[in-house]
This record gives structure tokens, C-alpha cells and sequence, in this order.
């Protein structure tokens, strides 16, 4: 793993925007991935996402980047490895083993993940925290019912994202229109 999306997904459940991503990078390639680990674990984002003790923080990884609770025998064996000063590394540890099911499911969420981030680089758009984190959450969902992901995202990203103007601090309109909010609202009703 190498992609600063990886990180987000793993550490926030959510994608990154695209200055995020340009600032996660910058920093990796200054001061390393371990170094960038610890600043997600650190983060006040990494700690309303990972709530509870150990075993609720592995299961929330479990629930987050494979889209299931952690079997006890995986549990068991990760609660020996675990602390709170090596869950950076034992996170990302555990998702970089992943095979099977687990690891197309990440893959998938992944795949949605960079598509959006990709989109508002492309668009040079900005997106709001709140709807960054809207939009994760209907991932898991789509992805179980097989749904057209790269389409949701285009449409998601022109129903929230705005253009990007540091100089005026405005928000243009971004053009939505009933057909496209209807096109996303069947891609959640199952």
C-alpha cells in the first residue's frame, strides 16, 4: 500500500479531499508513512472514529475497511499485538494481510474512495467535511448491492461539491438539477 487514500479509509472511514491529499503526501515524503501514521492516530478525527478500548477499535477497523465485525480468533490474536502506542502500525499491518473477501471489499471501497478525490482535483472543486463523511457512509451500502459507484460519486460530487475561489470565499451554483438528484436517490432505495 502507497496511496494516501489507503490512509484515510484505514484511519478516517472517508476519502480523502484533495488538498488533504496533496498535504498527506508532501508529508510522506518528508518525514516517512510511519511518521504520517502517527499523525492520523493522533488526530482528534482518528479518535471520535476509534471509540472505546481495544477490542472495540479493532472491531470498528473490522466494521470500516472490510465491512464485518472481527472473528474472535483475529481478535485474540491482535489483542496480544495491540496498544495504543503500535495502533497505527497494527492497523495498517492488519489491512495490508488482508486476502479474500476482506480485500476485495477494501479494494472496492478504495476504488470509490480515489474516484471521488480524483473527481474534485479534476474539477478543482471543494467539498464540505459533513459531506465528505455523507458520502462514506452510502459506500458500504452501495458496494453490498453492487450498485454503479463511479457514477454515484459524479453525481454526488455535482450535487455537494462547490468551485473552489480563495479569493472571494464564494460558492458558485454547481448546476444540480432534479433528473440527477433522482438518479442518486434510486441509487439508494433497495
Amino acid at each position: 500500500m502507497n496511496n494516501i487514500n489507503e490512509l484515510f479509509l484505514i484511519f478516517y472511514d472517508r476519502p480523502a479531499s484533495y488538498e488533504e491529499e496533496i498535504n498527506a503526501q508532501e508529508k510522506l515524503k518528508k518525514e516517512g508513512l510511519e511518521n504520517l501514521i502517527n499523525d492520523f492516530t493522533a488526530s482528534d478525527e482518528f479518535k471520535s472514529v476509534y471509540q472505546g478500548d481495544m477490542k472495540d477499535k479493532l472491531n470498528t477497523l473490522y466494521q470500516n475497511v472490510f465491512n464485518r465485525n472481527i472473528d474472535s480468533e483475529g481478535l485474540n490474536c491482535y489483542l496480544n499485538k495491540a496498544s495504543e502506542e503500535n495502533i497505527g502500525k497494527l492497523f495498517y499491518d492488519i489491512v495490508s494481510s488482508a486476502n479474500g473477501d476482506d480485500k476485495k471489499f477494501f479494494e472496492e471501497k478504495l476504488k470509490s474512495f480515489e474516484e471521488f478525490t480524483d473527481v474534485l482535483q479534476k474539477e478543482d472543486l471543494c467539498i464540505k467535511y459533513d459531506d465528505i463523511k455523507n458520502y462514506a457512509d452510502n459506500i458500504d451500502i452501495l458496494i453490498n448491492i453492487k450498485a454503479d459507484i463511479e457514477d454515484y460519486t459524479h453525481l454526488y460530487v455535482a450535487n455537494h461539491a462547490f468551485v473552489c475561489d480563495n479569493t472571494t470565499d464564494t460558492v458558485s451554483d454547481n448546476g444540480i438539477n432534479d433528473e440527477h438528484l433522482n438518479l442518486i436517490n434510486d441509487m439508494l432505495i433497495f
